[in-house]
């Protein structure tokens, strides 16, 4: 297969998965208004949202920051990916506490 068909293929299976997931996600958020309600269906988006907002304190830019040392090829994948995730477990643990104690001291 040459280089351009494959770049097509996988160009047409992202959009395709892109539209698909699209799709389940209008499903999803149908389900879930159905069954809460629009006054708990505001409160499941507000706390959906303010979580991930600490989720994106969790992340701290690692993901790009593995991709950059893993195609440094420096190190091995093996420790790269080790050390990435013990990392976004000691964030996110710690991010997601401090969601509660932020959540509990303020209400």
């Amino acid at each position: 297969m040459s280089y351009a068909r494959q770049v097509f293929s996988n160009t047409v299976v992202q959009i395709a998965a892109k539209v698909i997931i699209a799709l389940l996600s209008v499903v999803t958020i149908k389900m879930i208004t159905n069954y809460l309600g629009q006054t708990q269906y505001g409160e499941y988006t507000y706390i959906y949202e303010y979580l991930g907002l600490f989720a994106i304190l969790a992340d701290m830019g690692l993901y790009t920051i593995g991709v950059k040392e893993m195609s440094s090829g420096k190190q091995t994948l093996a420790k790269v990916l080790s050390n990435i995730l013990g990392m976004r477990i000691f964030l996110a643990t710690g991010s997601m506490l401090l969601a509660l104690l932020y959540a509990y001291v303020f209400g």
